[in-house]
């Protein structure tokens, strides 16, 4: 946290130089605030729009198909961890992956589930629940914050400094 706040603090601190565009400085110095300040129910709506524009640009499994059908069996005991409610679902598609989001959304792609046994599905899927528990991606959404305010307070500056960011 101290390296966000005297990263607001340099921010801030540009907004007083010459030739600076205002405009972006002031988006930067919004965003640093953001990355300082955001709360668990900012990450759960972030990651539950994710999850709905996700979910609606991918055919995911019905309930009734052999990959849900997998899937529910292996996560039936992992439901709820803690405070923490998972929401899995399969992604019917040719790809490799599995992600999750902060608000318990766990993906999984079909492909993936077709190479994998049982243990190792648990294993992945167990890897990406505790990405959730951990917080991992409210610390992803932080630094991506502080990232974007970074850039727009180096592009505030009307110089080749301001140009190459």
């Amino acid at each position: 946290m101290r390296k966000l706040f005297l990263f607001v603090f340099f921010c801030m601190a540009l907004i007083g130089c010459e030739d600076t565009d205002l405009r972006l400085a002031g988006q930067a110095g919004k965003q640093a605030v953001q990355a300082l300040t955001l709360s668990d129910a900012q990450v759960e709506k972030l990651s539950a729009r994710t999850a709905d524009h996700l979910d609606s640009k991918h055919r995911i499994a019905p309930p009734g198909s052999s990959y849900a059908k997998r899937l529910q069996r292996l996560v039936a005991p992992h439901q709820k961890m803690g405070q923490t409610s998972f929401d899995y679902q399969v992604y019917l598609s040719p790809k490799v992956n599995a992600f999750a989001l902060g608000d318990g959304t766990i993906r999984v792609y079909s492909q993936l589930m077709d190479m994998l046994n049982d243990q190792e599905l648990l294993f992945v899927l167990g890897h990406e629940a505790g990405h959730v528990l951990h917080e991992h991606v409210e610390e992803k959404m932080r630094l991506a914050l502080a990232g974007s305010a970074l850039r727009k307070g180096l592009a505030s500056q009307q110089n080749l400094l301001g140009g190459v960011a």
